[in-house]
């Protein structure tokens, strides 16, 4: 069984944790990073705090193709790593549409 967590509990996680998230969607943006690869930065919030989960470029293409569109309230399941500065980084492994049933 997967853990739920909500943004404000992130960084209260342990390193490599996955659980799942729900948030809205800010926006999804295409990035390129300085070694040139392709990812993308999905931007959510949930109850007034904000952040940023790690999309790879191949999940990327199925994101935009499935229609993930900004005010999405959505399931992500995401894994949780710390950086260096202490920091959660959160890495998309699935996501689904938010239902209540």
């Amino acid at each position: 069984m997967v853990q739920r967590a909500s943004l404000a509990d992130i960084s209260s996680l342990t390193d490599r944790s996955t659980v799942m998230v729900r948030a809205t969607v800010r926006h999804l943006q295409l990035k390129r990073n300085i070694l040139g690869d392709l990812w993308a930065a999905l931007k959510i919030h949930d109850n007034g705090v904000s952040g940023t989960v790690l999309v790879f470029s191949r999940t990327y293409a199925g994101l935009a193709r499935e229609g993930l569109i900004e005010g999405a309230l959505c399931d992500l399941l995401v894994e949780v790593h710390f950086g260096q500065d202490g920091k959660p980084k959160m890495r998309l492994d699935s996501w689904s549409i938010a239902t209540d049933a």
